[in-house]
Order: C-alpha cells, then structure tokens, then sequence
C-alpha cells in the first residue's frame, strides 16, 4: 500500500510540473500564431528541400527559402510554428508540395 500510495503522489507531483509547462507552450504558440497573421506577405523562393531525420523513426520538412521585405533580402526555413513531424511519407508530401 505504501508503494502505490508514493507512486500516486510522485504522478501527481510530475503532473503538477509538466502540466503549467504545456500550457505555457500551448498559450506561447497561440501568441505567436495570432501575431503572424498581420505581418505582411512576400512571395518567396525556394532554395532546397530535403526530408529531414528528427529522432528516432521521425522525420520532418526541411525547406529553405529566400524572400525580400523592403528591399532587404532574408533566408527563411520556419513554415509554421510547432513541430511538424511524423513519418518519413509525411515528410515527403510536405517537401512535394512546396517544389
């Protein structure tokens, strides 16, 4: 009884911590979205594509980019905010529909 009560406590603690610290990402990421819908749009150029290994079996997008904003020429590679991952076809499809 004693195990099972430390176990429960120490998955409450750990829920304590983890729980505040999803939020904050979750409401961080809300934030971020929200401003990037009023920055201004630019036609940009794609430089390379590559599906890229991010972990164990996981893979993601790797996609750079150049644009110009006021005359000032930039490199970009974000296409979103938050991961996007998943497996190596989901990758793919993301690199294919961005050529």
């Amino acid at each position: 009884m004693y195990l099972g009560l430390k176990l429960a406590l120490g998955m409450w603690a750990l829920g304590l911590i983890v729980v505040p610290l999803v939020l904050r990402y979750a409401l961080r990421l809300k934030t971020r979205i929200a401003a990037a819908k009023s920055w201004p749009s630019a036609k940009a150029t794609i430089i390379r594509t590559e599906v890229r290994p991010i972990g164990k079996g996981s893979f993601g997008p790797g996609i750079v980019y150049s644009y110009t904003v006021g005359g000032h020429a930039y490199e970009g590679f974000r296409l979103h905010f938050g991961a996007k991952t998943g497996t190596r076809a989901f990758a793919k499809e993301i690199v294919d529909a961005h050529p």
